[in-house]
């Protein structure tokens, strides 16, 4: 996302506040620089990946159905021996 940043109005409002014209304008060009920095809006946070990683182990974990089927199973190999 380019945005317009005014250097020059910037330059001034920082000299007029009392900042030193060296200081102004490094002020100036960071500020500048980190409007070109990529947009990482669309990362995922940490709350993102450990919802995700929740869904995946929600989806891993056995339906009622599995744990009948299992203790059925059991129960017949302790009938069994």
């Amino acid at each position: 996302m380019n945005v317009a940043f005014d250097t020059l109005n910037a330059s001034r409002r920082l000299r007029d506040a009392g900042l030193e014209e060296r200081a102004a304008e490094a002020i100036v060009e960071l500020v500048q620089s980190a409007a070109h920095f990529p947009d990482i809006s669309g990362l995922a946070t940490k709350t993102d990946i450990a919802d995700t990683v929740k869904k995946a182990d929600i989806a891993d974990m056995a339906t009622k159905t599995d744990i009948i089927d299992m203790v059925k199973k059991a129960d017949i190999i302790d009938m069994a021996t």
